[in-house]
């Protein structure tokens, strides 16, 4: 009869146990979701089926303190001892009920009642409430001493590193509780919570970046919420990593676009990352809100510029001029949207305040200097390019542009001195020995050197015939003409062909072989010649009276 009972019993509770279990499993997965009102429900469900489950007991009880319902969570913790006394989880969800009611003597005195029932068993969980009770009565030691305690009884528990953690932090110590949190992080990476306490503590100690990573991590656990999402942008941001700030507040704004604050980061690190048309986008957005702020409307302005978009960019600057002092580099590029549009003379002075405020800007002498050649105004071009290479000896493009502005003027001497160090510096260039060669020709005591120039000029070109057909013709052409003056005439005549070779339409090289066909008594090639000559340019004074001395008298 007593086997009987006995199995009945057994068979009783076992039925009990596999009814309440489907309630349970919904119930954890409830509190998992965080909707521990509705695990509630279930719970009650299967504590009523078999009011001896201890886990639905200790889960109610958790869900009851979620709920901020201690009253109902301290019933469930005393059930669940009842059940199970040996078991440090009811004493635990006991001491957490009665801490929640601000009755601390009561909590603690579970606690202690627990590692004695506990004894000989893994008593961690009951250490690390201890250490929460101590840090809520201000006994920042006695706490170090529980959580230290129970990381000893249990090294994988994830909530003494977090206590140790709180504990550093409340020490002034930021540096250990990182410390305390990285190791929480390496057991447990789905506490949120803790992640944010870690990004927290890494913005304190200026370490923006790990902070934001943090922060990153609180997001993927939880990407409903604002707050840590515009916080892991603005991180990266202070840490001055602008394209991931861009990339995060691409996120927060898409999920959050009413949040101004968002957008005007957002726009921010767009610009300082460089993406220009995409700051602009979003300038242009805040802008609507805030039409008279001066950063806006300088992200606007430099985010056309660097668009190339310089009508709308000088406007822009126009608006930021009327409503701020636009600063040195504003002007700067304010100025070269000007020379883009092909206002020169409004660019001029822009450019030239610039260079006078700050003298580490020379660079822009060879942007005054091309505007000021642009303008044929050759004395200010030639100041400015002899400024450039002045602070700057080997920039060779200011030596090669000073010496045609000198030439201009008439400065032989200048430009030859300039263009000699032109090529000094690029010797295969081969321009640069054309303007050279035609400095030295307009220098009456420069034949020589003339045709040296030239003549380099010539062996420069070899490779690349088709390309420099015309340098090569007027190479060949100036050396014949400088045979010419000094009377060479089979030389002249030489180079005369070649250059014509090259070219056969320039009247100047035909008139100068057919003066030398008539120096050299070969009348009839200079008359046909000069006919060519009065082909190529009927009104050609010279050739017009050369062949008149070979017409009959």
């Amino acid at each position: 009869m007593k086997v009987k009972l006995l199995l009945l019993g057994l068979m009783t509770w076992l039925a009990g146990t596999l009814w309440a279990q489907p309630q349970l499993t919904k119930a954890q997965q409830l509190m998992s979701q965080d909707k521990p009102q509705e695990a509630i429900v279930e719970l009650r469900q299967a504590v009523s089926v078999n009011p001896k489950n201890f886990e639905a007991w200790l889960l109610l009880g958790e869900a009851f303190l979620r709920t901020d319902q201690p009253d109902s969570a301290l019933f469930a913790g005393r059930e669940a001892r009842d059940i199970d006394g040996k078991n440090p989880a009811g004493y635990v969800i006991t001491s957490r009920a009665e801490a929640a009611k601000k009755d601390f003597k009561a909590a603690y005195n579970s606690v202690r009642s627990g590692l004695k029932s506990s004894k000989g068993g893994n008593t961690s969980a009951l250490l690390v409430q201890q250490g929460r009770l101590h840090m809520a009565m201000d006994s920042t030691q006695q706490a170090m001493i529980s959580f230290s305690q129970a990381k000893e009884a249990d090294p994988k528990n994830s909530a003494a590193y977090a206590g140790l953690g709180e504990v550093y932090m409340k020490m002034g110590s930021p540096g250990m509780a990182i410390l305390q949190y990285e190791n929480y992080s390496k057991i447990d990476s789905t506490n949120a919570e803790v992640f944010e306490k870690l990004g927290q503590t890494y913005e304190r100690e200026r370490r923006y970046t790990e902070a934001a990573r943090a922060y990153n991590r609180v997001v993927a656990l939880d990407t409903t919420k604002a707050e840590p999402l515009f916080k892991m942008s603005r991180l990266y941001h202070l840490g001055k990593q602008y394209l991931n700030s861009s990339r995060a507040f691409q996120l927060y704004t898409r999920r959050f676009p009413s949040d101004d604050e968002g957008w005007k980061y957002y726009m921010e690190a767009l610009y300082l990352s460089r993406q220009y048309k995409e700051a602009l986008n979003a300038a242009e957005r805040v802008h609507m809100k805030e039409p008279n702020s001066p950063r806006v409307v300088q992200i606007i302005a430099h985010s056309n510029y660097e668009a190339k978009q310089y009508d709308m960019a000088i406007a822009s600057y126009q608006q930021l001029a009327r409503i701020d002092t636009l600063s040195l580099e504003d002007k700067e590029r304010f100025g070269k949207a000007y020379v883009a549009v092909k206002q020169d003379s409004v660019a001029a002075p822009i450019l030239e305040e610039v260079v006078r405020k700050d003298t580490s800007q020379y660079d822009l002498y060879s942007d005054l200097g091309a505007l000021y050649m642009r303008m044929r105004k050759w004395e200010p071009a030639t100041s400015a390019f002899e400024k450039r290479f002045k602070r700057e000896p080997n920039h060779s493009p200011s030596y090669v542009n000073y010496g045609l502005c000198a030439m201009a003027l008439g400065r032989f001497d200048s430009a030859r001195v300039a263009l000699r160090k032109f090529v000094e510096l690029r010797p295969e260039y081969l321009p640069g020995h054309l303007y050279l060669a035609r400095c030295l020709g307009a220098m009456e005591d420069s034949s020589q050197a003339t045709i040296k120039e030239f003549e380099t000029v010539i062996k420069l070109a070899d490779t690349a015939v088709v390309k420099y057909r015309s340098e090569l013709a007027e190479a060949h052409g100036r050396i014949g003409v400088t045979h010419l003056i000094d009377k060479k005439y089979p030389q002249a005549l030489e180079a005369l062909n070649a250059s014509i070779k090259y070219r056969n339409d320039n009247p100047d090289t035909r008139l100068w072989r057919a003066q030398t066909y008539a120096l050299m008594n070969r009348r009839d090639e200079a008359i046909a010649e000069y006919k060519a000559v009065l082909k190529l340019d009927p009104k050609n004074k010279n050739a017009k009276e050369d062949l008149a001395k070979f017409s009959p008298q």
